[in-house]
């Protein structure tokens, strides 16, 4: 970029000389700031990537599990809208381990988070924990409910619509064959009541990997082995619906593939449609893992599903997001023909092709989340070989252009946020059976 001006002439040596460090510092700065995308994060080696969201000031926040340190720490990061860094929050100590779950941003412009950790279980199990930060990122409560000597822990939260959270674990139950469980807490950490969804003669090994909050209830989306329909002894991995009200009692359940034979794992996130519906993207691994979108119907029964690179053996994709109400955008790729093929695309509900564009193999290719930003862009991350990359699309699938407007980021905070590192001191949750008596919480 270039100024120019009409009205002076410098022809001092000095002012040159001047005129000159001065546009090239200016360069410099531009060209920091202007930087094609992917960004990359070389302090962050070792890391891989749980969450991504966008904030309500146009930056955005990842989570990255700290691999390189044995998992004894994840760092929540803020960006500003070219993906630079503004803060990070270290989350742990030296002496604890993490199992990071998910966080997603709450009604008052916070963050809620949850993971395992082994605070009070440290003989190698864990317990499920739900941290809650306030619109500066500092810490505002953390519940940690304590199961001995029970490895379990917590896989999604989520914010009801009265400002309450409903907690997804896993084996968080003195009995081994209550492996899935939602909890449900109030705005500041109290346990008001905890179900079990245990399975049947028909569904075991089940796990449940994410939560969506209905009008009328939950969804929990996962994973369970069950035999085709009729048949006895057995069983192929599906994935695995299982709707509850909003008190936790359970309406149905669901292995998707009993009956229409599919077999495979939902992966990422559930979308709900506008008509109630939900759609996730997975594994078809029937013959080969091949990336697939499936779809689930509102009153529990299998709609359809549809390979979406049917070459593809074996293949993956990232999360799945709508672009409008009727179009979802996907990351997905595979061995085609003995060659790697990596595409964005756009599907409509049916899972048919609109609109691709191929990706060269590389650091793209284990883009996982990804999120559709107010103005219809895509920013995705990626942890290839444990380096994090961060980028960001047009609907077109170009690499978005980078903004030099200025935005004001954390306007919601009275002072500035810095970069810390915080060690959660959780209040422990004791009671933990499933009636709704008052919890013990110390």
């Amino acid at each position: 970029m270039y100024f120019y001006t009409s009205k002076n002439v410098i022809h001092s040596s000095k002012m040159k000389r001047t005129l000159i460090i001065s546009f090239l510092i200016f360069a410099g700065i531009f060209n920091l700031f202007s930087q094609p995308w992917p960004k990359t994060y070389p302090q962050w080696s070792g890391s891989f990537e749980e969450s991504l969201i966008e904030t309500y000031d146009k930056g955005y926040i990842f989570l990255l599990q700290l691999a390189s340190q044995n998992n004894k720490y994840f760092v929540i990061v803020k960006t500003d809208i070219n993906g630079n860094v503004l803060w990070d929050k270290y989350i742990g100590n030296s002496n604890t381990f993490f199992r990071v779950g998910q966080f997603t941003n709450t009604s008052d412009n916070g963050l809620i988070l949850c993971s395992g950790v082994n605070t009070y279980d440290p003989g190698g199990s864990s317990d499920p924990i739900i941290i809650k930060f306030n619109q500066c990122a500092e810490l505002e409560w953390c519940s940690d409910i304590n199961t001995p000597n029970i490895f379990d822990y917590a896989d999604r939260v989520r914010q009801t619509p009265n400002g309450d959270y409903i907690l997804l674990t896993y084996g968080s139950d003195p009995n081994p064959i209550n492996r899935i469980q939602l909890y449900k807490l109030n705005s500041t950490g109290d346990l008001l009541w905890k179900h079990n969804y245990p399975g049947d003669s028909v569904i075991f090994d089940e796990d449940g990997s994410d939560l969506t909050i209905l009008n009328d209830g939950y969804l929990i989306t996962g994973t369970c082995f069950s035999p085709d329909s009729g048949q006895t002894g057995g069983g192929y991995e599906r994935p695995y619906y299982i709707k509850t009200d909003t008190a936790g009692n359970e309406l149905w359940r669901l292995a998707y593939g009993r009956n229409n034979g599919y077999q495979g794992f939902p992966g990422f996130y559930t979308l709900l449609s506008t008509s109630g519906n939900f759609y996730n993207v997975g594994w078809h691994s029937n013959y080969c893992d091949t990336p697939a979108l499936f779809k689930c119907l509102s009153n529990g029964t299998e709609g359809y599903y549809k390979d979406v690179i049917p070459e593809a053996c074996p293949g993956g994709d990232g999360s799945l997001n709508w672009l409008n109400d009727s179009t979802f955008v996907l990351f997905a790729g595979g061995t085609v023909n003995s060659s790697t093929v990596l595409k964005w695309m756009r599907l409509d509900t049916l899972g048919n092709d609109l609109y691709f564009k191929v990706f060269p193999d590389g650091w793209i290719s284990h883009t996982g989340y990804s999120v559709v930003t107010s103005d219809k862009k895509i920013v995705a991350i990626s942890d290839k070989n444990l380096q994090i990359y961060f980028y960001k699309l047009n609907s077109n699938f170009d690499f978005d252009s980078i903004y030099t407007h200025p935005y004001v980021y954390d306007s919601l905070c009275s002072h500035q946020i810095v970069s810390d590192t915080i060690d959660p001191n959780c209040d422990l949750i004791v009671s933990i059976d499933d009636s709704k008596n008052n919890p013990q919480k110390w």
